[in-house]
């Protein structure tokens, strides 16, 4: 047990005032006030796709979130990372932005299978000064964008499960088997059962079906 992706379902519906209509009232109240939160802020959403889509203020915002987390935001890393995407898969990039007064304080980048009809949530970048930003941004920007697009399912990846079972998005169990044959690999195989576990209880606790 390596942990779970995680994924909302979107039905299919004419727009997203239908999407959200549909909702149960717990989550509209939580979505509602995020969105209260973010309209005061003078946030608006801005939506570009395709290789032009991918900026250098994107991987400041990037490589700042990193840094946060204790991870490197070296930005010529970051800018390689990012731009290395727009050569390979531009065409599928989808960029979710919220903006004020013509700048990008926050978003997040999508890959786009339209063969699919999923949308995938790669990587992220947000000013912390603006509180709610990130919920209102991926749980009920995005999922409107996608309402109406077409798009049946958004994949939003591991980790922070609760918040995001909170706002309807399913765990699904990622397995994987591991070998360590070097000197010390027992001691390595004991730890890694323990993190299994530990994510399976986790992943139980949310209502996940984990397969042993």
């Amino acid at each position: 047990m390596l942990g779970a992706d995680t994924a909302l379902d979107v039905p299919v519906v004419a727009s997203h005032e239908e999407y959200f209509a549909a909702l149960p009232s717990r989550r509209k109240t939580r979505l509602r006030k995020e969105k209260a939160q973010y309209v005061e802020q003078g946030l608006r959403t801005v939506v570009r796709s395709g290789r032009n889509a991918v900026t250098d203020d994107l991987v400041v915002l990037q490589a700042q979130l990193r840094a946060k987390h204790g991870m490197s935001g070296d930005l010529e890393q970051v800018r390689k990372e990012f731009f290395d995407i727009r050569d390979t898969v531009g065409d599928s990039v989808v960029v979710v932005s919220a903006e004020r007064d013509g700048e990008v304080v926050g978003f997040t980048l999508c890959l786009y299978d339209k063969d699919r009809n999923e949308l995938y949530a790669r990587s992220s970048g947000f000013d912390h000064d603006a509180p709610g930003l990130y919920f209102a941004l991926v749980y009920q920007e995005i999922p409107a964008w996608a309402a109406d697009h077409g798009i049946r399912r958004i994949y939003f990846g591991t980790s922070t499960y609760e918040a995001k079972r909170a706002r309807g998005c399913a765990m699904l169990p990622l397995y994987g088997q591991l070998r360590f044959t070097a000197e010390g690999g027992e001691l390595l195989h004991r730890a890694t059962a323990l993190q299994a576990l530990g994510e399976t209880r986790g992943l139980e606790a949310l209502g996940a079906t984990v397969i042993d």
